[in-house]
């Protein structure tokens, strides 16, 4: 069956000899984004997650209108589930070379990691099948491909923190742990977290996260909708970025590789909203 092939691949390291890559340095340590936080963007966009929809990005990314002036962060989770995961990685990898791009890393890139450091095949079956196979498809006239794009997403920073217009924002993939300081958050936290985050968070500064679809979420927004009413809210319609928590929560998931879902992004600044066509 091709998915142990493909397992036996990546944990044996033919798949560009990764496991000979010394030990991922974040392990034990929290990156964080060094981008200058006193330059005067005239907007600060943020985008939600993408999992490898490369059209559906491009789409939302055209009405954009990107320049100099402005300061794009992404939330994380480039890759898996879609079918355009290497066109995504590879746009990201390219772009997040400019000073105005900000890439946080996702779960679905710290799984892709685990996988190929430690064997962990958690990542091969949470959509991780389809980003594997595209990488090792291509394996044959780019042989280092695998470990570049892990190297890249080592790289990556786990959370960006700046002011605007006077308020304190913490942008990170998930969340955070509401019984720990912003500055001694956890890996973990950063890219897992829910239910302790959404129902118990209090905190003065606004968190803008991805990672939960909002769709699988109840308005009250605990998670009891989550994998229950599957079926059912797979098929929602018009889902876009919701406050929560006395607007200190901004979440930005709106379900990209659901039948109806997009990719939303938000400019912190004015409260603009530009999503991406839906399938």
């Amino acid at each position: 069956m091709w998915i142990f092939s493909l397992i036996k691949d990546i944990i044996t390291s033919k798949m560009g000899n990764l496991l000979n890559l010394p030990k991922d340095r974040q392990k034990d340590e929290v990156r964080y984004n060094m981008s200058e936080n006193n330059i005067n963007y005239k907007r600060i966009l943020v985008i939600g997650d993408i999992h490898g929809h490369y059209t559906k990005f491009k789409s939302l990314y055209s009405k954009l209108n990107v320049s100099d002036d402005d300061l794009v962060i992404f939330l994380g989770d480039y890759i898996d589930r879609g079918s355009e995961n290497l066109l995504m990685i590879r746009w990201i990898m390219r772009e997040s070379r400019n000073d105005n791009i900000i890439a946080l890393r996702g779960n679905h890139e710290q799984m892709m990691i685990d996988c190929v450091r430690n064997g962990d095949i958690n990542w091969i079956f949470n959509g991780g099948n389809e980003t594997a196979k595209e990488i090792k498809s291509k394996l044959k006239d780019h042989p280092n491909l695998m470990t570049e794009v892990v190297e890249f997403a080592e790289s990556l920073p786990l959370f960006y923190r700046r002011q605007i217009n006077g308020q304190d924002y913490f942008f990170c993939h998930a969340g955070v742990d509401p019984k720990v300081p912003l500055e001694k958050q956890t890996a973990m936290s950063l890219l897992w977290i829910r239910e302790d985050f959404f129902n118990h968070y209090d905190g003065e500064t606004v968190i803008v996260v991805g990672h939960t679809p909002l769709l699988l979420l109840n308005p009250e927004g605990s998670l009891e909708t989550w994998r229950k009413d599957y079926q059912k809210v797979a098929f929602l319609k018009n889902i876009k970025p919701q406050w929560r928590r006395n607007n200190k929560i901004l979440l930005m998931d709106t379900g990209s590789y659901f039948p109806n879902g997009c990719i939303s992004c938000m400019d912190m600044i004015s409260g603009e909203l530009w999503q991406s066509d839906v399938d």
